[in-house]
């Protein structure tokens, strides 16, 4: 081959490559089902309802968060942060067959956001919460 077909072969993989990299990273949106669980979980947490808190979450999180430890870590979390305000889509993916949804939340006692991530599976047809976490500026002080 002359080098200038060596060139533009050359060119139009490089492209190629930058292409696939950008939309292998591109943002997925925010799932249907998400925003409503999150929502949900959000507004127990303020009521103080186990119930409605777990009513998605799929048995190893009942496991680990029982109703005991909710009340002791949402007592915690109220502490530092206050009530639940409202939220807004951030971003999502899927890591390990999960679906994980990122928030950015609005406490009433934190002046930055609380990133809220859920971590969602589907078994059987059905959505559970597999894992939920909280950070932000106030959370993370002793």
């Amino acid at each position: 081959m002359s080098k200038p077909i060596v060139k533009i072969v050359c060119s139009i993989l490089v492209l190629l490559v930058t292409i696939l990299a950008v939309s292998a990273c591109a943002q997925k949106p925010e799932p249907e089902y998400a925003g409503q669980i999150a929502e949900n979980i959000l507004v127990a947490m303020n009521e103080g309802d186990y119930a409605k808190y777990s009513e998605n979450f799929n048995e190893d999180m009942k496991t680990a968060l029982p109703e005991s430890a909710f009340t002791q870590a949402n007592t915690q979390i109220k502490a530092k942060i206050g009530d639940y305000v409202s939220k807004t889509f951030w971003k999502a993916g899927t890591e390990s067959g999960y679906t994980v949804v990122h928030y950015k939340a609005k406490f009433t006692q934190e002046p930055e956001s609380v990133i809220v991530k859920v971590i969602f599976q589907e078994t059987e047809g059905k959505i559970y919460v597999a894992g939920l976490w909280f950070d932000s500026p106030e959370l993370r002080q002793n």
